[in-house]
């Protein structure tokens, strides 16, 4: 949920006394801190039949952008998405993203994405090859 917010303008809610939040989500909290930029995301399946939810953030400065896939079923899923329908472009630089950092996956033109129910998956595409370094999802470089 966190990163679903993340996606839509970086607001963050939470129950937890700050003195006694963990590292991990204090870690997860930045990453999703939004930049003094304006982004905002799509959803380019919101009227198709799509096994999960797809939210696509572009960082126009980094030629790149973020793409989460949410799978709100009670199953596991799986489906392929080529680059050219989640970004525009035929083929590009594919990272694993989080947190934690950026797993190059190589140049992808089609991704194959399998979630366990109620998981998601944050991936970062360049369309110029460059890792997302310690960017923030909300821009913050």
């Amino acid at each position: 949920m966190i990163l679903w917010m993340g996606m839509l303008g970086g607001v963050i809610n939470t129950s937890d006394l700050f003195h006694d939040i963990p590292k991990y989500k204090l870690d997860l909290f930045r990453f999703i801190e939004p930049s003094s930029t304006k982004l905002t995301s799509t959803l380019p399946f919101i009227n198709k039949n799509e096994k999960f939810d797809v939210l696509v953030r572009e960082y126009p400065a980094e030629k790149s952008y973020a793409v989460l896939f949410v799978n709100r079923n009670e199953e596991k899923k799986s489906s392929d998405f080529s680059v050219q329908q989640l970004i525009g472009v035929t083929s590009s630089t594919c990272f694993d993203w989080s947190f934690n950092g950026a797993k190059n996956l190589g140049i992808q033109s089609i991704i194959t994405i399998e979630l366990n129910a109620h998981e998601s998956k944050l991936l970062y595409f360049s369309v110029d090859g460059k890792s997302p370094g310690n960017m923030t999802l909300g821009g913050k470089l």
